[in-house]
């Protein structure tokens, strides 16, 4: 069986409105959360190439560092906020192919995410191989949604579910897609996917506010 071509790609833009700076905070070893992305994706064996986009010099000084492929700064067309992971993808996308051909699956490791289990990964891939089907991290809810509300102006409405035991939420961990996904669908997260369960809390933090950033710090030598 002819072996896969797969890429790893890590978005790391600069203009973080909830927590400033997010992708250079040290949580995990030490290592801020751009670099653990980083050795992370070096030990994923099965990655042809990873290639980082930031438009942050300093973001962009430790991926030439550590050996990892860039286009060099982010161009500001694709540097707002409200650009999206699949546009600055597809760019990436196409300027790899030019220089190293079409490619049949993209793994998206968002710096967010510190904490990952190489095993889920590695099983990531043989699915992927076998079956070419989308991979999507998720983990379980672990609170019952009933005790859910919504609050507005004129009631207070509570979620109506009945059944709990097998819901999951997309956590973040892993964006394993075929090409076409991408670039036919537009998305990384397609309607139909194989849902990678991450069994671990740890593993479902993503960091998006202070207050996850201090959750991370205090569990990351926990193994729950």
């Amino acid at each position: 069986m002819k072996k896969k071509h797969i890429i790893g790609i890590i978005l790391a833009r600069k203009g973080s409105k909830r927590l400033k700076d997010k992708n250079l905070k040290i949580v995990h070893k030490n290592k801020s959360l751009i670099k653990s992305t980083i050795f992370f994706s070096k030990k994923l064996n099965f990655l042809r190439k990873v290639i980082l986009s930031s438009d942050d010099f300093r973001i962009i000084k430790i991926c030439k560092k550590e050996g990892i492929l860039t286009p060099g700064l982010r161009p500001k067309k694709l540097s707002g906020d409200k650009i999206s992971s699949e546009s600055v993808s597809k760019y990436l996308v196409k300027w790899y192919e030019k220089k190293f051909g079409k490619i049949d699956g993209i793994l998206l490791l968002q710096p967010t995410t510190p904490f990952r289990n190489i095993k889920k990964f590695k099983e990531a891939y043989k699915l992927f191989s076998k079956k070419t089907v989308d991979i999507i991290g998720v983990s379980k809810i672990f609170k019952n949604p009933s005790n859910f509300f919504f609050f507005n102006k004129k009631k207070i409405e509570r979620l109506k579910y009945k059944k709990f035991e097998n819901m999951f939420f997309i956590d973040g961990s892993m964006f394993f897609i075929k090409r076409k996904t991408l670039f036919k669908l537009n998305t990384f997260v397609p309607k139909k996917f194989y849902p990678m369960m991450n069994e671990k809390i740890k593993y479902s933090i993503d960091i998006d506010y202070l207050k996850d950033l201090k959750l991370a710090k205090l569990i990351q030598n926990e193994d729950f």
